[in-house]
């Protein structure tokens, strides 16, 4: 498996996905419904996103994919994607610009591959197991440094 193929093949889905999301961002065509509660949202572009999610990575993979609207899709092998094509539904149903497309890729409970794409800002946040995390394919790392403050006690 060429894991550095598939994340480029799952950040030109999230740039695109992206762009369905800014499209319809703070527009009335986002056609907002209600799942199970007053405040468990879906949209229109949470099911376009979906849609065009579900489409590229069936064509490439024979994976299970378990997204947030349509459940799971079974495949034929023992990898998994993660799907959530909208995630901050309720921030993006209400105008506030926090929300991001998340595919991940899995086997079993492993962590294989993570790729967040927040669209307004055009952060891609990814991540391949044992490679490092990257924002907008700049090494991330953690701060060595240990903040202390003093609060007056």
């Amino acid at each position: 498996m060429n894991k550095r193929k598939i994340l480029k093949e799952i950040k030109e889905i999230a740039i695109a996905v992206g762009e369905i999301q800014l499209e319809h961002f703070r527009k009335s065509s986002i056609g907002i419904q209600k799942k199970s509660s007053s405040i468990d949202l879906v949209t229109k572009v949470d099911k376009a996103c979906e849609y065009y999610i579900l489409k590229r990575l069936k064509e490439n993979y024979d994976f299970t994919i378990l997204s947030e609207e349509k459940g799971i899709i079974l495949g034929n092998s023992d990898y998994q994607f993660l799907v959530d094509p909208l995630d901050g539904t309720t921030n993006y149903a209400n105008g506030y610009s926090i929300f991001y497309v998340s595919i991940a890729l899995m086997k079993g409970d492993e962590s294989i591959i993570g790729c967040v794409y927040v669209p307004i800002f055009d952060e891609m946040y990814t991540a391949i197991k044992g490679e490092g995390a990257f924002l907008n394919d700049k090494p991330m790392h953690v701060l060595q440094r240990v903040f202390l403050m003093d609060f007056g006690k």
